[in-house]
């Protein structure tokens, strides 16, 4: 992975931006090679201090990074938001929480409230806790910048608030994912709120990008997205495939979207197609993408949904949901196979509260 910073760009169009997404495969190959392992503990007996401290004596030569938490961590200003770094050989992070048999069962750091992988393989071990946390695969743009990687890999074993595979733009910034991201929410671990397959984008003129997503649900989420997220003005959207797949361990409490979210006025979201399998407990299925508050989202080509044996899902829908007047969702068409396998399914989309919402054409 390296990353690309241009400030001071004119906001372009999509298909500059298309072009730029194409040059930044340029710019973004991360170098192979046989570098070494290195292990830092961080809490008052450890190495480091500070979890971000730890992160910045990361060897240029390392290629793989265990970062052991201490449950005696103390709360320290500067972990509030932590950044892998940009080493050369550097291939994956993880962190683990440090526990001594007989000792307290796990590790809960408060003071995190997001992380980013930077295209680095990241995992979150089981018993660590970031439960204010959001973890992004891709990189942070922000002030008009421009931040790509080529792909992202996330696993999560532990507690963390959201998940995103891409990477957040703010106001004006953009931020791309050149190929695919992999999110991985494994049996035990828990997204407490949004677990998103794509990139964030929020305010206005703020843009995020990423080519396809593959999410697997083993763990527990409360809303599990195979795409991304557009709030405040902003714009999202994953170009090729949405891939999400809720395992038989897994289970979804509110809802489960084959697409991405749309929220708030002028906020936009496109999918183009995606593809959804379910073999775990979902409450609400949708093959298609979630606007509320005036947002607005398309998925522009084939929703595809399973339902396999042995799932339990409380309600199906080959479409999108739409909710709060000014709220638009359309999505072309969606093909559904075990739909006896819910208990109530309906071959279209859902509104409410004067959201506007369109069926989809039903495939064979």
């Amino acid at each position: 992975m390296r990353r690309l910073h241009k400030k001071g760009y004119r906001l372009l169009s999509y298909p500059g931006i298309a072009l730029i997404f194409g040059l930044a495969f340029l710019f973004s190959v991360r170098s192979a090679g046989a570098g070494r392992e290195v292990t830092f503990r961080v809490g008052p007996d450890g190495d480091y201090a500070a979890i971000s401290a730890a992160l910045e004596a990361i060897p240029d030569d390392a290629s793989s990074v265990r970062i052991r938490i201490a449950p005696s961590l103390l709360p320290a200003e500067r972990d509030a938001e932590l950044s892998v770094p940009d080493a050369p050989s550097l291939e994956r992070v993880t962190f683990e929480a440090d526990l001594e048999v007989g000792a307290a069962r796990r590790v809960r750091v408060l003071s995190v409230w997001r992380i980013f992988a930077n295209g680095v393989a990241l995992t979150i071990g089981p018993g660590l806790e970031f439960p204010n946390a959001s973890v992004f695969g891709g990189s942070l743009a922000a002030d008009r910048s421009l931040a790509t990687v080529l792909t992202t890999e996330l696993t999560i074993a532990g507690v963390v608030s959201n998940v995103y595979g891409g990477g957040l733009a703010l106001a004006g910034g953009v931020s791309i994912v050149r190929g695919a991201s992999s999110v991985k929410l494994a049996a035990g671990g828990e997204v407490i709120w949004q677990l998103c397959g794509g990139g964030a984008a929020e305010g206005t003129n703020a843009y995020a990008t990423i080519g396809d997503t593959d999410v697997s649900v083993s763990g527990r989420a409360a809303y599990a997205f195979a795409g991304g997220a557009a709030r405040g003005g902003g714009r999202s959207e994953v170009v090729g495939v949405s891939r999400i797949a809720l395992e038989a361990e897994g289970a979804s409490s509110v809802a489960l979207f084959g697409g991405g979210l749309a929220e708030g006025d002028a906020s936009a979201y496109r999918t183009e197609d995606s593809v959804v399998s379910v073999a775990g407990t979902a409450a609400w299925v949708f093959g298609g993408d979630y606007a509320f508050g005036r947002g607005a989202a398309k998925l522009s080509g084939m929703a595809s949904v399973t339902i396999l044996p042995g799932a339990s899902v409380a309600e199906l829908y080959a479409g999108s949901f739409a909710t709060d007047e000014g709220s638009v969702a359309e999505i072309a068409s969606a093909k559904i196979a075990g739909s006896e396998r819910a208990e109530r399914y309906r071959p279209g989309s859902v509104s409410s509260k004067g959201g506007s919402a369109e069926d989809p054409e039903i495939g064979g």
